[in-house]
């Protein structure tokens, strides 16, 4: 684990000077934070932020035991990440990257490998995968993916989807049926997501195996900040659920606020920050003030 993500800047209060043009008016202050406004009411975006902490902005610190790709459902049916950023799928790479707007293409079947349910098989064509952007650059340290637990397969299709397997393949067990074959690679170059192909991977090799031979693949590498991934299968199987998991704190955050209206035309004196620094030895445990 890379110490480095263990450190969190806590800003407890921000303070802007703001004098009216009418030079005798009095000065008064605008304060957030530690009794004044509320960082999440005033916000009109944030990035890598803590949510559950109203007092002070602290940044999001991954649960290691957390699946990142799944969060709340929408009241649309709208599947998200554990930060709340809506999936979006599709066959083909799309025409951008956008922050906080996690994306998958590829093999058919592609929302059901982050959809939560780990009944809910779908078939991996020859020699193509999946790509997922994570909508943000994250400490990642494990990728896994698996076929159901239960259930056989029909020859007939998986959900909407037409089978790719033979009628020979009817009544196998789907756990049976898991990728013999997988290369798992990573990016932080939105260039590699964009450019799509089949048959390569991206610049970074985190796991491979040319000879799997059980139903969950538990990919394992040393933490690194990325945000792309890529699944490639040479053959053809069935999987479940794709998962992704890390360690450690977002690298960047972002707050902004409303814009306030002061009621009169002011000028903008001085700006005060007041950061207390902890330092946190694990996830979960009572960070200490450094």
């Amino acid at each position: 684990m890379h110490r480095l993500n263990r450190k969190i800047f806590i800003p407890t209060v921000f303070s802007l000077l703001v004098i009216p043009c009418a030079s005798l008016a009095q000065v008064s202050h605008l304060v957030i934070g530690q009794g004044g406004l509320d960082w999440r009411e005033f916000a009109i975006e944030t990035v890598g932020i803590d949510s559950s902490v109203r007092e002070s902005l602290q940044p999001f610190e991954l649960d290691p035991a957390a699946n990142i790709a799944v969060g709340p459902v929408t009241e649309g049916g709208a599947y998200t990440t554990i930060f709340g950023h809506r999936w979006e799928r599709s066959f083909s790479a799309p025409p951008t990257v956008e922050e906080k707007r996690p994306w998958v293409y590829g093999s058919r079947g592609q929302i059901l490998t982050i959809d939560g349910d780990d009944d809910q098989p779908t078939d991996i064509q020859e020699v193509t995968g999946y790509s997922f952007d994570l909508g943000l650059l994250l400490p990642i340290n494990r990728v896994v993916f698996f076929p159901p637990a239960t259930g056989t397969t029909t020859g007939a299709g998986v959900g909407t989807f037409e089978n790719a397997f033979s009628e020979g393949s009817q009544g196998q067990l789907y756990k049976d049926q898991y990728p013999r074959h997988y290369i798992v690679s990573a990016s932080t170059n939105e260039g590699e997501f964009l450019r799509q192909s089949t048959a390569n991977d991206f610049d970074i090799i985190v796991g491979s195996n040319s000879n799997h031979s059980q139903r969950v693949a538990d990919v394992r590498f040393d933490t690194g900040f990325l945000r792309f991934i890529r699944l490639r299968f040479p053959v053809t199987g069935f999987i479940a659920e794709v998962q992704f998991y890390g360690e450690g704190f977002v690298p960047q955050t972002r707050w902004v606020s409303q814009l306030f209206d002061m009621g009169e035309p002011v000028n903008f004196g001085r700006l005060h920050y007041d950061f207390e620094v902890y330092r946190s030895s694990g996830f979960g445990l009572e960070p200490e003030l450094d």
